[in-house]
């Protein structure tokens, strides 16, 4: 019994660092291993959590003049990573190339204020 107790914990512990390893090496598209390793951990959270939660979508506003940067995207579902971006401070928006939308990616602060919201 021993035995199967100590495998379990072993399967879990690989799981579970795997799954980590995982994360970093998609974060390592916009980030370098120092910059990763020098982030305390609520700012590796809200990365992790950003890779699948940051960007959306959302149509061109009709009758405006938009001047942010141009961005090509191949796919619907998207990461930050996917473009090499950071997660800043701030929303960033970029419109969508041969498309009538615009690419959001939300900021370090809404990301940190879902997952807060998450957890009540």
């Amino acid at each position: 019994m021993k035995n199967y107790s100590l495998l379990l914990l072993l399967i879990l512990f690989f799981n579970n660092n795997l799954s980590a390893q995982d994360y970093k090496k998609e974060l390592l598209k916009s980030y370098t291993t120092q910059e990763l390793n020098g982030f305390p951990k609520s700012k590796i959270t809200i990365l992790e959590y950003a890779l699948e939660n940051s960007c959306y979508f959302t149509p061109l506003p009709e009758g405006k003049t938009m001047d942010f940067p141009e961005i090509e995207v191949k796919k619907q579902v998207v990461s930050f990573t996917d473009f090499g971006l950071k997660i800043e401070d701030f929303t960033q928006y970029f419109i969508v190339k041969n498309q009538n939308k615009l690419l959001v990616v939300k900021s370090s602060y809404i990301l940190d204020l879902e997952i807060k919201n998450k957890k009540k």
